[in-house]
């Protein structure tokens, strides 16, 4: 969140506990708590890539995560384009591989490597094997911006840390990375300035719009803010669909009421904050979290 006083805060007793009873292991799915972050089923998502501009957000969500709507998130270092692909996906429990022609990039992201290095580029394609997977922007940033951001990112280098210290940098995890990469090149913070910032953090924050491919594009195109109709023009302009796109921005993300709950418990933000954050009233607030113990994501 841009807009909220993002003060760095203490993580809730129930979340420590929660993390602590966990054994920590080297996860290949970019977190270091296994369980904590949920268990892949095995069934590959049908991201597509070829929407994701250098600077994009991808987010990864395995079911069971423990610590909210996504379980890992990392930025697009670079545009995609059409060329050949290959990528092997080895876990202990999954061994698959992609190939084939379609459309690939590399992203940037902090993740457990065994190694003293945790900032790292792969494949996109790792983001397919998630149960569910999703592209995000930062609204209104130029292509400058983005690019700043990217080349900040790939300026940091350290080992990885599931409670970094929000401004050190000798130590790293996935969403500090992506927030401190936005945040030093263009002072635009995503999530909260915070040693135990997550994915989700930087999904719901209200600067960045989040987009899926399962659904059809909201038939009210004529309200779609600004930053939206300019994507949908690009893509337009690309040759590429946009008629199964979804935009969520704003109080309009699914599951958003939960995490505004999470995020009180936790104590990055104060109802107040979410009023003037996201530009509702009080009536629409009681109502998002009334709807949230009936939402799944």
């Amino acid at each position: 969140m841009s807009r909220v006083n993002k003060q760095k805060t203490i993580i809730s007793v129930m979340l420590a506990i929660a993390i602590l009873i966990v054994s920590p292991q080297v996860s290949f799915a970019g977190e270091i708590f296994d369980k904590a972050c949920g268990t892949y089923s095995g069934n590959q998502n049908t991201l597509n890539f070829s929407y994701a501009d250098k600077g994009d957000l991808y987010f990864g969500y395995n079911s069971g995560c423990q610590y909210g709507d996504y379980s890992h998130c990392g930025m697009a270092s670079e545009d995609a384009y059409s060329g050949y692909y290959s990528y092997h996906y080895e876990d202990p429990n999954y061994d698959q591989s992609v190939s084939g022609n379609g459309y690939t990039n590399y992203t940037i992201e902090s993740t457990t490597t065994g190694e003293e290095e945790s900032v790292i580029g792969r494949d996109c394609h790792r983001f397919w094997f998630y149960d569910m997977a999703a592209l995000g922007y930062v609204n209104d940033a130029t292509s400058q911006q983005a690019s700043d951001a990217v080349n900040e990112a790939n300026s940091y280098s350290g080992s990885y840390e599931w409670n970094a210290s929000y401004t050190e940098n000798d130590t790293w995890q996935c969403s500090k990375l992506v927030s401190r990469a936005w945040n030093d090149a263009n002072e635009i913070v995503l999530g909260t300035e915070s040693s135990y910032i997550r994915p989700e953090d930087i999904a719901y924050d209200s600067d960045v719009t989040i987009f899926h491919y399962s659904e059809a594009v909201p038939s009210s195109k004529a309200n779609l803010p600004n930053h939206v109709k300019e994507r949908l023009q690009r893509y337009k302009e690309r040759g590429l669909d946009t008629s199964n796109l979804v935009f969520e921005y704003g109080i309009h993300k699914r599951g958003i009421g939960g995490y505004f709950k999470r995020g009180l418990e936790r104590g990055i933000f104060s109802k107040q904050d979410i009023l003037d954050e996201y530009q509702i009233t009080e009536k629409q607030f009681n109502q998002l979290i009334k709807d949230s113990d009936a939402t799944i994501l």
